[in-house]
């Protein structure tokens, strides 16, 4: 409720705005540069279950932070008014895929390329201009983040590591939710009312199964179940099923509406909004994003600029350079 309470009340100064959209973007960069300090550098602190993780305890919550605030580094880069703002920003854009890459979460390099394409796709369709502008870019990045990669490591060493990561990973951490996910059905067959908001740590270590009485990867007493939203069903029964359903309809059409009244002058922070609500969204189905409290916030700010009708009638983005 406060992010969503933040955005209406920011979404109508551009300034403030692009403020925040900074602030995020830097703060997921320096978060990054700590990590590969983490990764390279011999760097152990702080104390991490899965490192490199930068201050997350968990490398899969830095990257979740990390893939919040790209979205937002593209629109800063293209409504740039100056050259060195534009190098500047490019840092982030080039550093955050490299170390998804380099942290080895498939889910994160999909997200990337889903946020990407939608973030691309919207902004083509509202300004032909800002779109074109925005291919190259994204051609650049790309390019960049290869030769970066295969310059560190060399071309050899990146293809056999690749090449044995999506063979040895891929197969282990499918079967490792998936059988996660059948005991969480299971689980709620059992409980249709739902096991209680903050009780399935409790609830599920006796529905962990495979032919050894655990799922591969998740033989502790597990937190999470790497799908929010099938964990908040587990949690809180068939009967959040029509709320859910009601305040998603309900949230589309507010969408669609506010979409429909856009002309091309307006608003390109709101469709870097939609890219990291998508991504999110792609991430709570194969990870746990929004039980961090950081990424929940952001989350819901970035819901919030979508729903605000406010947003979209104030902001009018005619001065941003490139968006003709």
């Amino acid at each position: 409720g406060f992010g969503w309470g933040a955005a209406s009340r920011i979404g109508g100064d551009v300034r403030l705005l692009k403020c925040v959209y900074g602030v995020l973007v830097v703060s997921a960069l320096l978060s990054a540069v700590l990590a590969l300090f983490q990764l390279f550098g011999g760097l152990d602190w702080p104390d991490q279950v899965r490192a490199p993780a930068a201050t997350f305890s968990n490398r899969n919550l830095l990257m979740h932070w990390l893939l919040v605030a790209w979205p937002a580094g593209w629109i800063l880069l293209i409504s740039a008014s100056r050259v060195w703002w534009r190098i500047f920003w490019t840092v982030p854009l080039l550093v955050i895929p490299c170390l998804v890459i380099l942290i080895g979460s498939k889910a994160g390099i999909l997200a990337l390329i889903l946020e990407g394409i939608v973030l691309l796709g919207l902004l083509h369709g509202s300004a032909p201009a800002f779109g074109r502008l925005l291919r190259w870019a994204f051609l650049l990045v790309i390019i960049g983040v290869v030769s970066v990669l295969f310059w560190v490591f060399g071309a050899q060493h990146m293809t056999d590591k690749g090449e044995a990561f999506w063979r040895s990973h891929w197969t282990e951490s499918v079967v490792s939710r998936t059988t996660a996910w059948q005991g969480a059905f299971d689980l709620l067959v059992d409980h249709p009312l739902g096991v209680g908001f903050g009780q399935f740590e409790r609830a599920f270590p006796p529905y962990e199964r495979n032919r050894d009485g655990w799922s591969p990867g998740l033989n502790r007493r597990q937190g999470h179940l790497h799908n929010d939203w099938l964990q908040l069903l587990v949690e809180g029964g068939l009967l959040i099923v029509p709320f859910i359903l009601w305040g998603s309809w309900q949230f589309l059409r507010r969408i669609r509406k506010q979409f429909s009244e856009m002309s091309r002058d307006d608003d390109p922070f709101i469709l870097a909004a939609l890219s990291t609500v998508l991504g999110v969204v792609w991430l709570g189905c194969v990870s746990f994003p929004i039980q961090n409290g950081l990424i929940l916030f952001a989350f819901s700010f970035f819901l919030g600029l979508l729903a605000c009708k406010s947003s979209c009638e104030r902001l009018q983005y005619k001065s941003l350079p490139n968006w003709k």
